[in-house]
C-alpha cells in the first residue's frame, strides 16, 4: 500500500522541464527551475543553490572529567552575526565539505576552526534538507564528544566570520533565548526546544 500511495504521489508531482542558472557567485547560485504542474501548466519557481557542496554541522556535548566535576551536560554552541537576518544567530558550529573530506574530517575541521576545540565524533547523521522551498542546501549532522573544556587551540576564522563559542546546559540556553537579542537557528530549537 505503501509503494502504491508513493507512486500516485510521484505521479501527479511537478516535473522539472529545465533550470538555469539567474546568478553565480563563489559559495551559491541562484536558480530558476521550469516546471509542469499536476495540471499541466508550466511555472517557475527560484530558488537558492549549493550546486554539489554539502555542509556539516557539529552538536558537541563535554564528556569525561570537566563534565562530570565541573560541567555537567553541557552543549557547545556559536554565536555569530548573520547578515541574511541582520541579528546575531545563536547556531552550532557548521561549513562546508571540502572536496575531498570525509563528512567526519569536515566535522572535526570546522570545529577547531571555529571554537579551536578538538573533539571525537561518536555519531554521524544522514543528510538533511534544511530549508527545502528556498535551497537545495543538505547538512549532515555530526555529534562530537570533547574531553576537556580548557584544552582549547586558536580558531582559523575567515575574514567574514565573527564567531564565539559558548558552553551552555539545555537549561541555560532556554534561558538565554529569553534574553536573547539575536534570534536560534532552527536546528538548535528542534534539537533541544521541542519538548
Amino acid at each position: 500500500m505503501v509503494v502504491y500511495y508513493l507512486l500516485l504521489i510521484r505521479w501527479w508531482s511537478l516535473r522539472t522541464l529545465k533550470t538555469d542558472v539567474i546568478f553565480k557567485s563563489r559559495w551559491i547560485e541562484f536558480r530558476r527551475a521550469t516546471l509542469i504542474s499536476k495540471n499541466g501548466y508550466e511555472i517557475e519557481w527560484d530558488y537558492v543553490s549549493r550546486g554539489d557542496i554539502k555542509v556539516v554541522t557539529v552538536i558537541c556535548k563535554l564528556k569525561g572529567f570537566f563534565a562530570d566535576k565541573y560541567y555537567a551536560d553541557k552543549y557547545l554552541f556559536i554565536t555569530q552575526y548573520r547578515p541574511s537576518v541582520n541579528k546575531l544567530v545563536f547556531e552550532f558550529p557548521a561549513g562546508l565539505i571540502d572536496d575531498s573530506e570525509s563528512v567526519e574530517q569536515a566535522a572535526l575541521r570546522e570545529l577547531k576552526e571555529e571554537t579551536g576545540y578538538v573533539g571525537i565524533v561518536k555519531k554521524v547523521h544522514p543528510f538533511v534538507v534544511k530549508s527545502a522551498g528556498l535551497s537545495d542546501e543538505c547538512t549532515a549532522i555530526v555529534e562530537v564528544e570533547i574531553d576537556n573544556i580548557n584544552d582549547i587551540g586558536k580558531t582559523k576564522l575567515e575574514e567574514a566570520e565573527d564567531i564565539y563559542p559558548v558552553w551552555l546546559t539545555i537549561d541555560q540556553l532556554k534561558s538565554y533565548m529569553n534574553d536573547l537579542t539575536g534570534i536560534v537557528s532552527a536546528d538548535v530549537y528542534y534539537y533541544f526546544m521541542r519538548e
